[in-house]
């Protein structure tokens, strides 16, 4: 299993910071390796999400299922194959009236210790990236990060 943690400040306040995280059919669009994201269900503080991204060179098709509890948390998971654990836990704390604090962590598990071992070595890198897009999107939007 492999965790990663990444935080950013952001200078926007935390309703609009959380808009732009908790928009997940727009991630293909900006966040490196999700190719399609498409809502199946969403109720109240729930969201289910078929979800394709890229690992490894390969694309990989799953359902998610996203908690949301606006503005301080988006908890997405999956346990669908090839993953035993996918966890992309978005948290959200204001530090002033127009700044706030994100992190996001990953914690992935894949059913094979072969993906497992290349997952240790990439995943770092490859959270880093995603919320560096993120903080692109969020300047492109009027929102600025640090």
């Amino acid at each position: 299993m492999t965790d990663c943690r990444v935080a950013r400040r952001v200078a926007r306040p935390i309703a609009a910071v959380f808009d732009l995280i908790a928009d997940i059919e727009s991630y293909p669009r900006f966040m490196p390796g999700w190719r399609e994201a498409r809502t199946l269900e969403r109720a109240e503080g729930r969201q289910v999400v078929w979800q394709s991204v890229s690992l490894v060179g390969t694309r990989v098709g799953f359902v998610s299922t996203a908690a949301i509890d606006r503005p301080h948390r988006l908890d997405i998971r999956s346990d669908e194959a090839p993953f035993r654990v996918f966890r992309l836990l978005w948290t959200l704390h204001d530090i002033g009236a127009a700044e706030t604090v994100v992190r996001a962590e990953m914690t992935v598990a894949f059913r094979t210790h072969a993906l497992d071992r290349v997952a240790a070595r990439l995943l770092p890198g490859v959270l880093a990236r995603t919320v560096d897009a993120f903080a692109r999107q969020a300047a492109q939007h009027g929102v600025s990060s640090r």
